[in-house]
């Protein structure tokens, strides 16, 4: 497999589809591998930004408190930084 860093960026939705797989475009193995899978299994894959190290750590913490503490605020917290990520996305297009 050979990544290209000179190829040009994807449409944000490759191909509307029933269903949706959200990948990260990272430079890395794995995206491909995540688009391959969509592609795989009919969905419309949807490319966003990687989340930062220090971002990746608080959503899981706010994961937590909303799970095991019922935490509406840090449910908020997570819709938030879920539509700042694909906010133009409105995932009741999908079965």
């Amino acid at each position: 497999m050979v990544l290209d860093q000179d190829a040009p960026p994807l449409p944000e939705i490759v191909q509307l589809q029933n269903a949706a797989v959200v990948v990260e475009q990272l430079d890395d193995p794995a995206a491909v591998v995540a688009i391959n899978y969509g592609n795989a299994v009919n969905a419309s894959v949807l490319l966003i930004d990687p989340l930062v190290k220090d971002q990746a750590r608080q959503v899981q913490n706010w994961i937590h408190d909303w799970k095991e503490n019922d935490n509406f605020e840090a449910y908020q917290k997570i819709k938030e930084e879920i539509e700042k990520r694909i906010g133009s996305i409105s995932f009741g297009q999908f079965e």
